[in-house]
């Protein structure tokens, strides 16, 4: 199976170097702070490694919640479509 090309454009070009703009947040801000986002659930092992790794010296700590897959299937839906990819 061929995928697609990457998407480029004004989306594509504003995400780039999202993960810094967020860390140099994280670590400037003199608190805790809470990232959160659905998409963060399929990281694998090595995603979570390069975040730690990007965050030296704060404590982290991952919460995972889970429900079932009727509840999940409509939510999949409407991040689909809010990412303007209604093509599922």
């Amino acid at each position: 199976m061929v995928h697609p090309p990457a998407r480029r454009g004004p989306l594509h070009d504003e995400a780039a170097g999202a993960w810094n703009r967020i860390r140099d947040r994280v670590l400037a801000f003199d608190g805790p702070s809470i990232l959160s986002h659905e998409m963060l659930g399929l990281s694998a092992e090595d995603h979570v490694a390069r975040i730690a790794a990007s965050l030296p010296l704060t404590c982290i700590r991952v919460v995972v919640m889970a429900r079932s897959l009727a509840a999940t299937l409509p939510s999949l839906w409407q991040e689909k479509v809010k990412m303007a990819k209604p093509g599922i």
